[in-house]
């Protein structure tokens, strides 16, 4: 780290080191004196970097904040350390045949790069890290291939432009709050960690959607911590049943969430559930008068359309539609 903060500043592009430093230089890098361990890239590097066969090794903020496109592993590293690609400008990284752990016990590897669209992993790779890509702002897609088995906490966290993703049959576990901002997650079983990186936190859409196989259930984005807990439970003992997920949005956090995903899941086939049915007759005058206080006229037009509302909510409803000057409901 001392050496990052003495030599990491945006004026440096290139290093270079003499014979009798105790380090080396290729193209501008500064290497250990074996040329093992990637000891620091200069901020105002720029273009494409091959890292050289032999190194096993990136060290601590290696890359930070720098400048370049892309980065390509050789089959020889092992390990890259904490916080190595933060901030970089980074939009492709090649991974290469060797690195099996994306981080392992270091955090933050690739975070905060908003230049990165698309990542790929190769098989080889077994586990990615702690908060590996966290707060990747323009990242939209993530392919895994069969070997990934671990998934660290918050590796995906605050991904807002990551929408779905599918995870490989080896997936064994997966840290809180890993895939917060995605909508629609793809698992061909359950396993251990799935709710607490999937379903503890609010995102942009009160429900998401979970596929399990070839069987697809609407969820709310926040379950509450009972739920949360037996929910882990079931899941870490590969206990699946379909009736548990079908009425998990009774579990969710509060009142609003709670009906929204009730609602989304009547929708999918509206009158098949007596209790659901039931359940949104119940509350559907506060459904539809949050609706107006939302501004949100379309989706208030659709649920008057599935007649869940009474005469007299509906009279109601059209005096509160008149107060708030809305017309056109």
């Amino acid at each position: 780290f001392e050496i990052y903060r003495y030599l990491n500043t945006t004026n440096v592009s290139c290093i270079e080191a003499s014979k009798d430093s105790g380090f080396a230089s290729k193209d501008g890098i500064l290497y250990s004196e074996n040329m093992k361990q990637l000891i620091l890239c200069p901020a105002n590097k720029t273009g494409d970097v091959i890292i050289l066969e032999g190194v096993t090794c990136i060290n601590d903020f290696a890359f930070y904040g720098a400048r370049i496109d892309s980065v390509t592993f050789p089959s020889s590293l092992k390990n890259i350390r904490k916080d190595a690609f933060r901030q970089s400008k980074i939009s492709k990284i090649d991974f290469g045949s060797g690195i099996e752990k994306i981080g392992n016990n270091a955090s933050n590897i690739f975070a905060d790069c908003q230049n990165l669209t698309h990542v790929e992993f190769p098989p080889q790779v077994t586990d990615i890290g702690h908060s590996a890509f966290l707060n990747c702002r323009s990242l939209k897609s993530v392919t895994m291939h069969e070997g990934i088995s671990t998934i660290g906490r918050r590796a995906f966290d605050l991904c807002e432009k990551l929408k779905s993703v599918t995870l490989p049959k080896s997936i064994k576990y997966a840290g809180e709050l890993s895939f917060s901002c995605i909508q629609e997650l793809h698992t061909p079983h359950l396993f251990s960690g799935l709710p607490y990186a999937f379903l503890s936190d609010i995102s942009v859409s009160p429900v998401k959607k979970l596929i399990v196989g070839d069987n697809e259930f609407i969820v709310p984005a926040f379950l509450s911590y009972k739920t949360l807990y037996t929910l882990n439970q079931q899941c870490s003992n590969g206990h699946f049943c379909k009736s548990d997920l079908h009425d998990l949005y009774q579990g969710a956090i509060n009142t609003e969430i709670k009906q929204d995903t009730a609602y989304h899941i009547y929708k999918q086939n509206p009158g098949a559930d007596a209790e659901l049915e039931k359940y949104l007759k119940r509350c559907a005058k506060q459904i539809a008068l949050r609706y107006i206080k939302e501004d949100n006229d379309a989706e208030l037009s659709e649920f008057i359309g599935f007649k869940l509302l009474s005469k007299a909510a509906i009279k109601q409803l059209l005096q509160a539609a008149n107060e708030a000057d809305k017309p056109s409901i």
